[in-house]
């Protein structure tokens, strides 16, 4: 991916993205130059390369596999090269509030960069607060049932003062965050609540008092709830971010699914059933107690549950890493992989071990 920026008056930028793949020392403007001549590239010296593994290899499956490769990156770059090329204006004049007339929502999304903060209240209501010239550039709408917060299409903007974006509803069923910027919300109550971060930014949400609470975070960034009250939580983690749901009250059921490299961290009290199931490289980390909990492992990842205090254990391990638990009624477990089962307490014990992995007393 290359920039490709030329400056205008008014504080005005011109910027053109491209998506570029070649082989080994190729110089990227002469590729370009031929695969793309419609774009617009900067006149300063391009010397960014890419390599593709593989390329000096003999073997000439590998060979006929490089050049899959390299003509995918022609298609990708050919149908994106010059996606966007639009004004990149700089945040002027001083900082002011401007009311947004809304429909009614009950979701909240940012695609941004901003600070969005959320309460509830009695009524829907939008306050954006911005430089002055950046104001026309924050859409604020309603889709569905969704506030949507955006820059508006074609356009990037460089505010020289945080933008925020204060937002009130009735009640909240859902926070979305695709962007790099940050969602904040002091409560959330109902029947249901959802919230998801698949950008780089934050996401903090005060306390949720719910019938039901699903977390998913398959970005960078992070997801924290401070407290919840909730009958079932789950907490899906996809991204290589971090997913923190500080303390879970009352919960019959708490089930973590990973398959990435991230973390999830949790503290349950008095939980009735947890589950965690890992699939990727990062790590589940649980305290607190609750009656009965199955984990399962099949990856390189930890889970760590030594300061879960557990009645009734289950725990199969058939990856590389480690499962650590804390039981201290019985366990069941089942190694059929290189990784360990560790536990913690005296537990009545039972067990089937076909891998290379062990069960060790903590």
């Amino acid at each position: 991916m290359f920039l490709c920026e030329r400056k205008r008056d008014m504080g005005v930028r011109i910027r053109t993205w491209v998506l570029y793949a070649g082989f080994g020392r190729a110089p990227v403007k002469s590729i370009v130059d031929v695969l793309l001549p419609g774009c617009i590239l900067s006149p300063r010296p391009l010397s960014f390369e890419l390599k593709i593994i593989g390329m000096f290899e003999q073997n000439r499956q590998i060979m006929k596999r490089g050049w899959i490769i390299w003509g995918t990156g022609v298609i990708m770059a050919a149908l994106t090269g010059c996606y966007f090329d639009g004004p990149c204006i700089d945040g002027t004049g001083p900082v002011i509030s401007e009311i947004r007339v809304t429909e009614s929502f009950s979701a909240v999304t940012n695609t941004g960069s901003f600070r969005v903060q959320v309460f509830l209240s009695d009524s829907c209501s939008v306050e954006v607060r911005a430089q002055e010239n950046l104001l026309p550039l924050i859409e604020t709408y309603v889709s569905g049932n969704s506030l949507i917060i955006k820059t508006k299409t074609g356009t990037c903007i460089g505010p020289a003062s945080p933008m925020v974006i204060h937002v009130t509803l009735p009640f909240i069923e859902e926070l979305k965050l695709t962007g790099s910027g940050n969602l904040e919300l002091d409560e959330a109550a109902g029947d249901f609540f959802e919230c998801a971060n698949s950008g780089s930014g934050s996401v903090h949400v005060g306390r949720v008092a719910a019938g039901e609470m699903v977390i998913g975070n398959s970005g960078s960034g992070t997801i924290f709830v401070d407290e919840s009250d909730v009958e079932e939580v789950t907490l899906v983690q996809s991204g290589s971010g971090i997913i923190e749901a500080a303390a879970v009250y009352g919960s019959s059921d708490v089930s973590v699914r990973h398959s990435s490299s991230g973390r999830v961290r949790s503290t349950i009290v008095d939980g009735i059933h947890v589950s965690g199931i890992l699939s990727g490289s990062g790590r589940i980390d649980l305290t607190g107690g609750s009656d009965e909990a199955d984990f399962t492992l099949s990856a390189s990842g930890r889970i760590d549950a030594l300061e879960l205090m557990v009645a009734e254990v289950k725990a199969t391990n058939s990856g590389s890493g480690n499962i650590h638990v804390y039981a201290t009624e019985s366990l069941e477990a089942t190694i059929i992989g290189s990784g360990d089962i560790i536990y913690r307490g005296d537990p009545v014990i039972s067990y089937r071990i076909t891998g290379s992995g062990d069960l060790v007393h903590y």
